[in-house]
């Protein structure tokens, strides 16, 4: 008789060290490499398309009428260069393509697994309101690597971190 009571404890206390050990070790599911929320990747040809998102509004929304911008990497793993030649959103009207900060007709994509630098695009004229956490949909087109539609994301501004990281600073000298 004392068996029964023996048995069902020992089962739990097995129970409970086995489900404890879920995620423990190296393998555990918080160590696995993942895209982060707050970008999209994707690759068309030998073109990788990296850290794609759509800057934080300065204030709680991109306005409808007003304007965005995409940033990213481009990565050219191709033998020759490339070129984002243009891009187009149902979001807004005009996607202008920026090089440092000028408009420009394409953006070079150097070849041999070099990046794109310094480039934008810079939605004008939303025909709706964008909000953080939400997503548009850009097609990408490229001189030799061809088209691609991603998924963008918005990112949020500043969530506060910032401000309680500087007084961490200066109340813990």
């Amino acid at each position: 008789m004392i068996r029964r009571p023996v048995t069902a404890a020992a089962v739990a206390t097995l129970s409970v060290a086995v489900l404890t050990g879920c995620g423990v070790g190296q393998n555990a599911q918080t160590y696995q490499a993942r895209t982060p929320y707050d970008a999209s990747n994707a690759s068309v040809g030998k073109m990788l398309v990296r850290n794609l998102h759509v800057e934080a509004p300065t204030d709680q929304v991109h306005g409808a009428g007003g304007s965005a911008t995409i940033l990213g990497t481009f990565v050219n793993q191709g033998g020759t260069a490339d070129a984002l030649v243009s891009a187009a959103t149902d979001v807004a009207p005009s996607a202008t393509i920026e090089v440092d900060g000028k408009p420009a007709a394409q953006a070079v994509v150097p070849s041999h697994g070099r990046s794109a630098a310094g480039f934008a695009i810079v939605l004008k004229g939303l025909t709706r309101e964008l909000r953080p956490g939400t997503y548009l949909t850009v097609t990408l087109s490229f001189a030799q690597a061809g088209r691609v539609d991603v998924s963008i994301p918005v990112r949020a501004g500043d969530n506060g971190t910032a401000d309680r990281e500087r007084l961490h600073v200066e109340t813990h000298p």
